[in-house]
């Protein structure tokens, strides 16, 4: 065991992020920009015109390959520099002016930056393997995309109330509407490919408050257990309850010191359960905000803030995290009939007991999974297929 670390420190997490993505690679961070925000009741008009303007493109020839080759980096000179320069100019997201040049600077840069942010990229200004492919995508598969999504939002319109959550998975965003108008937009980090978020819709019922979090067992015991083995007082540093089902078929808390973790009978892991208490280490954060499903997803908060500035945010085992958690929740809870202030929020918050609000109002939560849209600058936004659905 390594000294001089706190465990906790280190491993507290891992519960909901699978263990290599502790750490996010520098390569998915994004600037600090807002995502795009969209009018989604509009969303079917302003498609129409997106797919319109493609095609035009398309019938005007398309765009060039750009060829492979090194990374292309600001103030480098590279002979595919006019190529992404005609290219970035079809979609206009170049907007300086052309003339020939092999150097990679200025208002160039910019407009790879904008094109990255548009497309769903860290937007870095390099021109590597990943913005090569999106740049190189041909414009019939834009228009492709544009008409799946078109036919999404279609579909969508007709179901959307006034008063509602929705969380695009694939957009990570989410927006909380009253009256037809956006009142919060957060980024929300969403399932991987292996663990999927699922698409539906439901109504949100209930706020737990300082949450405890029952650690699914397929988690506990392909994730934890092991770590157990490796760290014995695991369980103490996150805080955690252990217990273990019986011969009668209920469960009893037990001690983890009675066990060797390293040598457990095949399929004994599974026999145990683990509850992690409510406070700042808590993998849920300070709010669970449930609507009861058959996928057991939930949007939650998390003390694990440093994923929401990665472009790409598919990193848990499905359920949702919420950067504006908080906010959310007290929107949620003030707007049920306006009998909670912003105080008596903070105050049961503050308070670390588990408290639990039914909403006398469900509002109706709406899982979406949109890989374009039209922005409110009218920016046509993309974002990558991560579950292959388009």
């Amino acid at each position: 065991m390594e000294t001089g670390v706190p465990i906790f420190k280190k491993l507290r997490l891992v519960c909901l992020a699978p263990l290599i993505a502790l750490v996010i690679p520098s390569t998915l961070l994004a600037q600090t920009t807002a995502d795009s925000d969209h009018n989604l009741l509009d969303q079917v008009a302003l498609l129409q015109n997106a797919i319109e303007k493609y095609e035009q493109i398309d019938q005007a020839g398309g765009w060039e390959v750009i060829p492979d080759g090194p990374l292309i980096e600001p103030g480098d000179r590279s002979d595919r520099v006019e190529a992404v320069t005609q290219r970035l100019i079809k979609t206009g997201d170049f907007k300086g002016s052309f003339f020939r040049s092999s150097l990679y600077v200025g208002s160039l840069v910019r407009g790879v930056k904008h094109f990255q942010t548009r497309n769903g990229l860290d937007p870095d200004g390099l021109i590597g393997p990943a913005t090569l492919k999106e740049l190189n995508k041909p414009v019939a598969q834009k228009i492709s995309i544009l008409k799946s999504n078109l036919a999404r939002a279609k579909t969508l319109r007709t179901r959307l109330p006034e008063n509602y959550v929705l969380v695009n998975v694939a957009g990570y965003e989410l927006v909380a509407v009253k009256d037809n108008k956006v009142q919060i937009h957060s980024r929300v980090v969403v399932g991987t490919t292996e663990n999927q978020t699922p698409i539906f819709n439901d109504k949100i019922r209930l706020i737990e408050l300082n949450p405890y979090w029952n650690v699914p067992t397929s988690i506990s015991a392909k994730e934890l257990i092991p770590l157990m083995a490796q760290y014995p007082d695991y369980l103490d540093y996150n805080h955690m309850q252990l217990s273990k089902v019986q011969d009668n078929g209920l469960y009893q808390k037990v001690s983890y010191q009675d066990y060797n973790w390293s040598k457990l009978a095949p399929g004994e892991a599974y026999k145990f359960r683990m509850r992690q208490e409510p406070g700042p280490w808590n993998a849920l954060g300070e709010v669970k905000i449930i609507f009861p499903n058959q996928y057991d997803v939930y949007l939650h908060d998390t003390p694990q803030k440093d994923f929401f500035k990665a472009a790409r945010r598919s990193f848990s085992h499905g359920c949702i995290r919420v950067q504006k958690a908080l906010d959310l929740a007290l929107y949620l809870v003030s707007n049920d009939s306006g009998n909670w202030t912003k105080r008596e929020f903070k105050a049961a918050l503050k308070s670390e007991e588990n408290q639990t609000v039914n909403l006398k109002t469900p509002i109706p939560i709406f899982l979406i999974y949109n890989t374009a849209w039209v922005d409110a600058k009218g920016l046509t936004q993309f974002r990558p297929d991560i579950y292959k659905r388009d």
